[in-house]
């Protein structure tokens, strides 16, 4: 029964596929906790403390809700396209509390 309820466990943990997108992120020391609870593609740990990592993002809604749970602690690199992505999440939160 151990067996059975680890296998159905693995099956909860994301595996990157890839022709998701990679997003590439700098992380402040505060924020670095991301790299050790994320699967990444690439990790590099700066002097300043920072960690530079490349994730796998299979869904919008979960690069949205990480960069609102970081805020200014994460900046993304690349793809440009990802950049504006917390920006526009946040607009769209916003916008409910108008309504």
């Amino acid at each position: 029964a151990a067996d059975a309820e680890a296998g159905d466990l693995t099956d909860l943990v994301y595996h990157p596929r890839p022709d998701d997108l990679r997003v590439t992120l700098r992380l402040s020391p505060r924020a670095a906790w991301v790299a050790d609870e994320l699967p990444t593609d690439a990790r590099r740990d700066e002097r300043d403390g920072s960690v530079r990592v490349t994730l796998a993002i299979s869904e919008d809604a979960f690069l949205e809700r990480l960069l609102l749970r970081l805020g200014a602690e994460a900046e993304v690199l690349e793809p440009a396209a990802a950049r504006d992505r917390r920006a526009a999440a946040a607009a769209r939160l916003l916008a409910r509390y108008d309504a």
